[in-house]
């Protein structure tokens, strides 16, 4: 993946198969690129928080970072329990959103 992504920028994702979750930083041009697959198989978590930003393709990894507030989202858990799914980018954990 990392050589394709040197090669062919992020036209490369068009071109990947399967399951995954990634992260690439460009030091060159200081950008951050995180990506999952297309079909969301995979999940993509992310959260900012004051000048934290973490991310991860689970929320317990999430949860072992030193400074990251745990708060349960009120909202959401309304929506989880409503639907019993989840039908935006909201997680049940505040601030935590899952990249579409």
């Amino acid at each position: 993946m990392r050589y394709a992504l040197a090669e062919w920028g992020v036209q490369a994702l068009d071109r990947f198969n399967g399951m995954f979750a990634l992260a690439l930083w460009d030091r060159k041009s200081q950008t951050l690129l995180l990506a999952r697959d297309r079909y969301g198989i995979k999940p993509l978590y992310y959260a900012q928080q004051g000048s934290l930003f973490i991310f991860g393709s689970e929320q317990k990894a999430m949860l072992t970072v030193p400074g990251f507030e745990r708060q349960l989202d009120q909202s959401a858990l309304l929506e989880y329990f409503t639907f019993q799914n989840f039908f935006t980018d909201r997680t049940l954990l505040k601030g935590v959103k899952l990249l579409p």
